[in-house]
């Protein structure tokens, strides 16, 4: 029997010796079937007190989750039933007087997710019952033809169950892989205890049985609901009052061409958003998904394009019912308890998600030009590896050369929680940024509200004053908008001399973000590091963004203990080393060793469902090991080399779970040896990537772009790469020699143009 350990909540460890210096031990554990699972989905194993022993005893309950209302939710499923589009058009009928566009539309969703349940519960029905109902009427037929001989009518109602079941049993495992949210996964590549065991622990997982407030245990919902509410009415709901007012011509920010970003919406630009939607992400408020205006859009496209002519109008007097969202709570670790150790994504309104997709679409194409190339974040032809590329690099040039520096990590705390919406609207205004659009803007955030999703239920309300809502489209560009400020508060400093200038041959980029990740280097003088903290409190005080120094690392380069100790007293934040994390992969200024390498094994073995993988047909585990296994190394393999060390272990737990199931090889299981199994399908192997091939391509990548785009913030830097990259790069590259800018003939292979 295979068991599967239960998740000890709120402790890591259930013994001590209770001496001075006490020796703790996880000794007491609880384990359970996966049928046991299955049929107690909702268990909660905590423990206790230890007030007659040195082992804390353990409570398991079975029935922890209090019953919520089923909100309404778009199925997939319905759209493979005759009579949907029926009822959609039936419903979507209904029609208000007197109204505006944003109030008929709202009327008519919940109309129509009205009609929906009344169908579904009518025509559809509970598909399990369904399913359970006409095995056990197979079942009694079978019984009784030991008995006797069948009827005419017996062996034809047989059939047709027979055939029914197999029907409802692909229907179930359609639902039930929407409800796991592992959307990787076709519905047949595992059976329907798989997908409704990852949806039960996925929902064990995010519930929240109790929170730590002042140092209170509170485990009432209604008490938990109150903290929430107060917390994040303090968060989003109180207007900020700025103390500083910027002199934006001052940070030299460009200027560049926003025509287009406020013409008319047309019927083409909306249904080409409307195609791009994911059919099968988690919903907001309404319940609508993205397959739901897919399959309805020749029913429902007139009355979106009157809301989005309406918006265009800025007659938003209703945009406020189209304009909600459900805030969840994600945990930041296991054991989350503090409510700031919870991360808050809104679940946004599915009309309004679209309204602001189109805005998204529109002002993608300028980012490029309006945001200086220091900034990575949301802006296409850029990436994440190019901030990592830079500072690596940066790093180990300064290091080489022995030039005393700081690498200052800083923590903007409550990012994206915390913009003030008066100053984002002036910086959109110094822009350029036309009337209308800012219009637009100032409409989506002042009628957005939120209500947060407590364990499956929504609380009160609450109303926006400041903030940009994460899971918008549009918040992660205004975001990068609104830090694009910080960015020229920094460039000033530098040129105006504030900032001592790094004494190394080659310039290097002062500052470096991505997203809320900011990264400085400056020189470990008393001066330098004031300069620096006071730009970040007058950034604070006039947008609304606090740094968070108590969480911010200073890692010295080449400097002395007096510097360290004067970089630590000034700033107050913690001291940092190398190797250090920057962007989710490890940095260092030599190779990386075993240890440092470690962390990227064990990802991968924490993404195998070890006692659920037998649940999984072979082709199952295979789109599993291509999907998830093979995806989490290249993060890591672009940035830097991975030893074949690290590929190894990742191979053995890959091959394993291949086979097997399991996180450890089964002798005997393995039916083809593994460099045949990474072959190309078209080959005779399964094309599963090869880690040590596919790191040697992508490190190529940089040669490349060195050689290409010389727009990149690292490309004036000296790069490192061993033979086997330079090799690669020159076999897949020819250099045809023109005017002799680029080509140097005593160094590079070529033709004569």
């Amino acid at each position: 029997m295979e068991l599967s350990e239960l998740h000890l909540n709120g402790r890591l460890f259930t013994w001590s010796n209770e001496r001075e210096h006490p020796m703790l031990e996880r000794i007491d554990r609880a384990f359970a079937s996966i049928d046991w699972l299955d049929s107690f989905p909702s268990h909660w194993l905590r423990a206790l007190s230890s007030n007659c022993s040195d082992h804390a005893p353990l409570l398991l309950q079975t029935c922890c989750v209090p019953w919520a209302k089923r909100r309404f939710r778009f199925e997939s499923i319905w759209t493979k039933f005759d009579g949907f589009m029926d009822t959609v058009t039936e419903a979507w009928g209904f029609n208000l007087v007197n109204a505006d566009p944003c109030r008929i539309l709202d009327a008519k969703l919940r109309n129509i997710a009205k009609a929906l349940k009344s169908w579904s519960a009518k025509f559809v029905g509970s598909i399990r019952l369904q399913l359970a109902l006409a095995r056990e009427i197979i079942f009694q037929l079978d019984a009784a033809q030991e008995e006797r001989v069948l009827s005419m009518e017996e062996l034809q109602l047989r059939k047709q169950l027979k055939f029914k079941c197999l029907g409802l049993a692909s229907l179930s495992r359609t639902i039930a892989r929407q409800r796991s949210r592992l959307l990787f996964l076709e519905a047949g590549d595992a059976n329907t205890k798989f997908f409704h065991l990852q949806a039960c622990h996925r929902s064990r997982k995010n519930y929240i049985q109790e929170i730590s407030v002042n140092g209170a245990q509170i485990s009432l919902e209604e008490s938990k609901a109150e903290a929430f509410f107060h917390y994040f009415q303090e968060v989003f709901g109180q207007v900020f009052v700025r103390s500083h007012s910027l002199k934006f011509d001052q940070l030299g920010l460009r200027s560049v061409n926003l025509d287009g970003l406020d013409h008319c919406f047309s019927e083409e630009e909306v249904w080409s958003v409307v195609k791009e939607l994911p059919d099968e992400k988690a919903p907001g408020p309404d319940g609508f998904t993205g397959l739901f205006y897919k399959y309805a859009w020749t029913v429902i496209k007139p009355d979106v394009l009157r809301v989005f002519n309406a918006f265009w109008s800025q007659d938003t007097r209703s945009l406020s019912l189209l304009n909600d969202a459900y805030l969840v709570l994600l945990k930041k670790k296991p054991d989350a308890a503090e409510i700031r150790e919870f991360g808050p994504i809104s679940l946004v309104h599915s009309m309004c998600k679209l309204i602001t997709k189109v805005l998204s679409v529109r002002l993608a194409p300028k980012l490029n030009d309006l945001i200086h190339f220091n900034q990575s974040a949301f802006i296409k032809s850029r990436c994440i590896h190019d901030n990592f590329q830079a500072v690596q690099l940066a790093c180990k040039y300064l290091h080489r050369k022995k030039v005393p520096a700081v690498f200052l990590k800083i923590d903007l705390a409550r990012a994206f929680d915390s913009v003030d919406w008066s100053f984002l609207l002036e910086l959109l205004e110094f822009w350029g940024f036309s009337r209308h659009w800012r219009d637009w803007i100032s409409a989506l955030l002042a009628t957005s509200s939120t209500k947060v999703l407590l364990n499956g239920r929504p609380g009160n309300r609450i109303c926006h004053a400041r903030g940009l809502r994460q899971g918008d489209p549009l918040s992660p560009m205004l975001f990068v908008i609104t830090v694009e400020a910080l960015n020229g508060l920094i460039t000033m400093a530098d040129l105006n001399g504030f900032l001592t200038r790094l004494r190394c041959p080659t310039p290097i980029c002062r500052a470096l973000l991505y997203v809320d990740d900011l990264v400085v280097f400056v020189a470990p003088i008393r001066r330098d590091l004031l300069v620096l903290k006071c730009l970040l409190d007058i950034f604070e005080k006039e947008s609304g963004l606090r740094t968070n120094l108590g969480k911010c690392s200073a890692s010295p380069l080449r400097c002395s203990s007096e510097e360290v100790e004067s970089v630590l007293q000034v700033l107050g934040c913690q001291l940092g080393s190398f190797p250090c994390m920057y962007l989710g992969v490890p940095l260092n200024l030599r190779k990386l060793k075993h240890c440092d390498e470690q962390f990227i094994v064990d990802k991968v073995a924490a993404r195998i469902p070890k006692w659920k993988g037998n649940l999984l047909s072979l082709v199952g585990r295979l789109v599993l090991v291509k999907s998830t296994l093979s995806a989490i190394p290249v993060h890591v393999s672009i940035a830097s080399c991975l030893s074949s060390w690290a590929v190894g272990a990742i191979d053995k737990l890959r091959r394993a779970f291949l086979w097997s199931g399991t996180a450890a090889s089964v002798p005997g299981r393995c039916k083809v040896a593994w460099v045949r199994v990474c072959r190309p399908v078209q080959f005779g192997g399964l094309g599963i990537t090869d880690l040590q091939l596919l790191g040697l391509a992508l490190r190529v990548r940089w040669l490349w772009l060195q050689r290409t785009d010389h727009s990149k913030i690292w490309a004036n830097l000296p790069q490192c790469f061993d033979n086997s990259v330079r090799g690669l790069f020159r076999a897949g590259t020819e250099v045809i020699i023109g005017d002799g800018n680029l080509a140097l003939f005593w160094r590079t292979t070529g033709s004569m143009a």
